[in-house]
């Protein structure tokens, strides 16, 4: 499995990897020259920009191969489908949290006060990446076309608050259990406006309900996927 993953990343390309980690420095940076002090909820502001990102160098993991027939080495060397599919989900759930955890590091480097509150919070905040991850995954057995994987992914993160509002405002309050009103986690940094959102739809959005939605949907994402991948036809 760890030569599996290791050569996940290979055919990634490291520079591809490597650049965001190098982006959110350059963040940092500038924030912190031009402010002269990092925001105290910046990690919180760029989990949004991690999510795309991580669509972004992921959405063709499953369909590149799939299109370029690669996945015929797999099985003339008696890899079962099983260790492909985890060793994929795998790499990506780590890099993501690797990158995430290195924007807390820059956080705690650059601001020097971090409680550890402020630490399960973030971790707490990086939810939706992983969310996003397991549905890059699961578009990219789907469909073929990496562009358009990424293409849903990003629409999802960009407009999934101003969907949800709209379904609120015509008393569509199922969509409250689903994924799409807890894409960006920094609507619950202003509680004020969070209980009067709540009370004007008669809606029950808290952060608690939706880490825990986001759990069900990234199980059922994985477990989907791996049904569909184990059927599906890849020998040509």
């Amino acid at each position: 499995m760890r030569k599996l993953i290791k050569n996940e990343y290979i055919k990634l390309g490291y520079v591809k990897l490597l650049f965001p980690f190098l982006l959110f420095t350059i963040v940092f940076i500038i924030q912190n020259i031009v402010n002269k002090q990092i925001n105290i909820n910046l990690p919180l502001f760029l989990i949004p920009l991690i999510s795309i990102i991580i669509s972004m160098i992921f959405s063709g993991i499953f369909s590149n191969e799939i299109t370029d027939g690669t996945f015929r080495l797999y099985l003339t060397k008696g890899i079962s489908r099983k260790k492909v599919y985890f060793s994929k989900l795998l790499s990506l759930m780590i890099y993501s949290f690797v990158l995430s955890t290195y924007i807390l590091l820059l956080y705690i480097i650059f601001l020097n006060d971090v409680t550890f509150k402020f630490i399960l919070r973030y971790y707490m905040y990086t939810m939706p990446i992983y969310f996003v991850g397991t549905l890059t995954m699961l578009l990219s057995i789907l469909i073929k076309n990496t562009p358009i994987n990424l293409g849903i992914c990003v629409s999802f993160m960009i407009f999934s608050g101003a969907i949800s509002e709209f379904l609120f405002k015509n008393k569509i309050l199922f969509i409250q259990y689903l994924f799409l009103p807890y894409l960006d986690f920094t609507i619950f940094l202003d509680k004020g406006s969070l209980k009067l959102v709540n009370k004007e739809f008669g809606t029950n959005l808290n952060i608690i309900y939706a880490v825990f939605i986001l759990i069900a949907f990234c199980i059922l994402f994985i477990i989907l996927g791996y049904f569909i991948f184990n059927k599906k036809d890849i020998k040509s």
